[in-house]
């Protein structure tokens, strides 16, 4: 196998026992989890909204979120505009979640079980200020179009410099192979996609404006993904992902 999967496959295999550890002693799945991070990053996301985050039926939204409501880590009231609607805050009890988990991860980090190096700013995480960036998907998800935004604005402003003058036209010549790297290297298409972690088949997004060369870029990550055993590895680890509460009820 390659060294870059197995090393991802034991990241993957370490986080699922640390998660499952942390949350053992409380209510929470990992779902809850997600949904209340969430909702503290999109105060007054609406249940619609978060059903269409999540690609869920309406009924699982309301029952997670009447649960999360009932435990006080979120509180629901009608929309301003549309009494039907019911929109999602985070409580101080949900809130407090976050810096519990920045504890529990600092405890890892310091006791050697993973190498955690806390918060970082975005701009030290595009210089390689960690190997990996945990992030809800909202957060994430600006962070990524942010980036890929700035890639084609210097490339449209280095384009117009290397086009202004007969010198600069020259530049451009003798430098055209090196732009050629740097506009592959901040190419989405290049890649192609990522693979959803989790699901029971490979599953990978590509870019929405993903074109010929970037969907066969995604058929290749697919193929990988599928043949990289990552899927198998999850299954068979999956009960360590239980929370000991929820055990003792089964």
């Amino acid at each position: 196998m390659d060294p870059t999967k197995r090393r991802i496959r034991k990241i993957d295999r370490d986080a699922q026992r640390f998660v499952a550890q942390a949350l053992g002693n409380t209510d929470l799945s990992l779902s809850d989890y997600d949904m209340i991070h969430t909702v503290r990053h999109r105060p007054g996301v609406t249940q619609e909204e978060l059903r269409r985050l999540y690609c869920l039926d309406k009924s699982t939204i309301a029952r997670r979120a009447a649960k999360l409501e009932e435990a006080g880590y979120i509180r629901r009231r009608p929309s301003t505009e549309d009494k039907r609607r019911k929109e999602l805050f985070v409580t101080e009890k949900g809130d407090a979640l976050r810096h519990e988990a920045y504890a529990l991860l600092k405890e890892a980090g310091g006791a050697g079980r993973i190498n955690f190096t806390g918060n970082i700013e975005a701009d030290a995480a595009m210089l390689g200020g960690a190997d990996v960036i945990v992030a809800d998907g909202y957060t994430g998800n600006i962070m990524l179009k942010s980036v890929e935004g700035v890639g084609k604005f210097l490339l449209k402003e280095l384009k117009k410099v290397f086009l202004s003058s007969t010198k600069t036209k020259v530049a451009a010549a003798l430098v055209k192979g090196d732009m050629a790297k740097m506009k592959k290297l901040i190419d989405p298409g290049e890649v192609g996609g990522t693979p959803f972690l989790g699901i029971s088949r490979p599953v990978v997004k590509a870019h929405g404006s993903s074109d010929a060369r970037a969907v066969s870029n995604a058929i290749l990550r697919a193929v990988e993904y599928a043949e990289s055993g990552l899927i198998a590895d999850i299954e068979n680890n999956i009960n360590l992902m239980k929370v000991e509460r929820n055990a003792e009820k089964n």
